[in-house]
């Protein structure tokens, strides 16, 4: 393990040994860990992880969270699936109205932070210190780099 998910590791140990709860900790080769479809996490082989990925559920939730994406078929590693809110996701994934996706997805983030299939454990944010002269750089939630052709140094 790597960068502070070590400590956080022993922040939980700690808080669940309080409770009765044991943690043994196994670390992966990456490789062996995102083997798809059978490694560690994407089979399914374990009762708790620590593993990260982009900022993109939300750009579009079925990935991690519908019923139909669960391995082999998809990134929903969680093993998740409460089939009303695939209904929403469907909906919001569907729809440009950007008023129905703001209730949709308040909706999807309602029912996830209610039924916890998941922990979030720290949010890292990207910010980039950009000299003045550089002209159009647009970082967004997909990537760093979306439209370098736009980008001039004057």
């Amino acid at each position: 393990m790597t960068g502070a998910y070590p400590q956080y590791v022993e922040l939980i140990r700690d808080s669940w040994a309080r409770v009765g709860a044991e943690i043994n900790t196994k670390t992966y080769d990456p490789k062996v860990f995102y083997e798809q479809p059978a490694g560690i996490l994407f089979g399914g082989k374990f009762d708790v992880t620590i593993f990260s990925i982009q900022n993109f559920p939300f750009v579009y939730p079925s990935l991690i969270y519908s019923c139909d994406r669960i391995p082999p078929n998809g990134l929903n590693a969680l093993r998740y699936c409460n089939k009303r809110l695939d209904a929403v996701i469907s909906e919001y994934e569907s729809t440009y109205d950007p008023g129905r996706q703001r209730k949709d997805l308040n909706e999807i983030a309602r029912t996830v932070a209610d039924d916890v299939p998941t922990v979030v454990l720290n949010y890292t944010e990207s910010i980039f210190a950009v000299d003045k002269r550089v002209q159009n750089f647009s970082p967004n939630v997909v990537t760093f780099f979306d439209d370098m052709m736009k980008v001039d140094v004057r």
